[in-house]
Parts: structure tokens; C-alpha cells; sequence
């Protein structure tokens, strides 16, 4: 499939997700599995790895740097790629696509990469993954209306932004000091972000 139809179809008919988990709901078909060949065959594929703490207090990014240069190797054109570990602003951008960059593939016609922070409400029952408002942004327009189309179907409520910088920015300031915010809170801080 071309990276074109990929964009059309996805954003035409919703995405396929052929393999997809969300959490511990598994839907469409999804599996669990250490087998990062299986890349190969994923429309999506969503990054979401520890990021602790260094010394200095700085994000370890080894994780995502590893997982980002195993996909680098599985991936094949039409593929959307989406960060959701809690990192600094920029991550995707400086980090993670020029990792991607190196499978040959050309950001923006054949792989397409967004940030979206993960989000969890612990010990709160009226909230699950799916109802969860989720803050999304794409790395250029296709890439926006991808992961939107994405995370649409998964999630009951989308907000998107203008960048993943943008999407990194709010969702450390926000959701990054250690306590749990509210997710009014938070889908209500996020709606400025949009504006020019």
C-alpha cells in the first residue's frame, strides 16, 4: 500500500487496526507478543515505555531509543508511529524520528509520527482507557488527521493540538508534577493550545 492510500483509506473508512491493545482491553484482533518482526505487519504502532528518572532528574530515554530503533528495523511504508511515554517536549521530533529516519522510510510520505501523553485516572472506577479524554498531535497535517483518525476509535473524547511539541509541553506541565489532575482540568487547558 502506498503511503497516499494509506492516508485516504484510513481517513475515508477508519482505520483498519488490524492489531491493536489498549491496555489490557484487547481489540481487533490484538496479541501481546515480544516479536518485534510483527512490527512489519502494524498500521499503528504506539511507544509506550518507562521513562524514569536519571541522576540529574532527567528523563532515561533508553527505552524509547531502544524500542524506536527495533521498529526502525520491522517497519514498512504506511505505518503510523505515536510516542505516549511522559518525556520533555521535543522528544518525538529530536529523539525519536531521526531513529525512524534511519529504516530508509521518509517521514511524512511513508511513516507518520504524533505524540499523545499517556493518561491514567488510578483508583478512579468511573474511568477507563476509552473514556479517558485523549490530547493528540501529529507531525505535520496527514500525520495530525491520522492519529486523530486513531485514537477517534479508540478513545471517546480526542483533543487535538497543533504539535507534538505542543502536546509534550501541556501534557508535562500538566499531568508531569506527580499528582493526579483532573481530566476536565486537563481537556479544558488543552483547547487554547489549537489557536495560532
Amino acid at each position: 500500500m502506498t503511503a497516499e492510500r494509506f492516508v485516504t483509506d484510513y481517513l475515508a473508512q477508519g482505520l483498519r487496526a488490524r492489531q491493536l491493545l489498549i491496555g489490557d482491553d484487547f481489540r481487533f484482533g490484538a496479541r501481546r507478543t515480544g516479536d518485534f518482526a510483527l512490527l512489519a505487519e502494524m498500521d499503528v504502532i504506539i511507544i509506550c515505555v518507562p521513562t524514569p528518572l536519571t541522576a540529574h532528574r532527567d528523563p532515561d530515554l533508553s527505552y524509547v531509543t531502544a524500542t524506536a530503533e527495533e521498529i526502525a528495523r520491522h517497519i514498512s511504508p504506511a505505518t503510523l508511529v505515536v510516542l505516549e511515554s511522559t518525556t520533555y517536549p521535543g522528544t518525538t521530533v529530536e529523539v525519536v524520528a531521526p531513529i525512524l529516519k534511519g529504516s530508509g522510510l521518509r517521514l511524512g510520505a511513508d511513516v507518520f509520527i504524533g505524540f499523545s501523553p499517556e493518561r491514567e485516572d488510578p483508583g478512579n472506577a468511573s474511568y477507563r482507557t476509552a473514556t479517558i479524554p485523549k490530547i493528540v498531535a501529529g507531525e505535520g497535517p496527514q500525520a495530525g488527521r491520522l492519529v486523530e483518525a486513531f485514537y477517534g476509535r479508540v478513545v471517546e473524547q480526542i483533543v487535538p493540538v497543533s504539535s507534538s511539541n505542543t502536546t509534550q509541553d501541556w501534557g508535562k506541565r500538566i499531568c508531569g508534577k506527580g499528582a493526579i489532575t483532573s481530566v476536565i482540568h486537563f481537556s479544558m487547558a488543552a483547547l487554547p493550545l489549537n489557536s495560532p
